[in-house]
């Protein structure tokens, strides 16, 4: 078997190869819509936050918060001000598969209360939220065969 990770590249042909990719990454609409959501949310503190089976809520002292969901197998994202209504919580509360329902994993996302986002690191169907102090609220989707998507939330380093 041929192992192209053991051998070296240089930095022209490692940006040639990554090129396409970012090219297509950014030309999507979803990088383009959650794009458009680090010009609304940088510098923003939180302030707390909630968690359901199919998403998360982070409040922030400026009165507004996000509301970040999953939808289909893509996380998704919407602001509004004031305190999260029932059509918001049930967003994040949605059961998307009983019998797996302890596989939702949500881990410390209340340590990011007091920090203020940074920055937003897209990925194809999720996004991270960073923050100044280095960490970041990670999000991924876990598909398995004949199951329904998992998000899976967690503060990393």
């Amino acid at each position: 078997m041929i192992n192209n990770f053991n051998k070296p590249r240089n930095e022209k042909s490692t940006k040639a190869y990554l090129q396409p990719i970012e090219d297509k990454l950014i030309n999507n609409a979803y990088y383009q819509n959650v794009n458009h959501l680090k010009n609304i949310i940088v510098n923003k503190i939180v302030k707390s936050s909630i968690a359901g089976p199919s998403g998360y809520i982070l409040q922030f002292e400026d009165n507004t918060f996000i509301v970040c969901y999953l939808e289909g197998e893509q996380l998704n994202w919407m602001i509004d001000e004031n305190k999260p209504s029932p059509l918001h919580l049930c967003l994040i509360d949605l059961n998307l598969d009983d019998e797996n329902s302890d596989n939702i994993y949500f881990d410390h996302i209340e340590n990011c209360c007091g920090h203020a986002i940074n920055d937003i690191k897209i990925c194809e169907k999720t996004f991270s939220l960073c923050f100044f102090e280095g960490f970041y609220l990670n999000s991924t989707i876990e598909v398995k065969y004949n199951t329904a998507p998992k998000l899976k939330v967690f503060l990393a380093h």
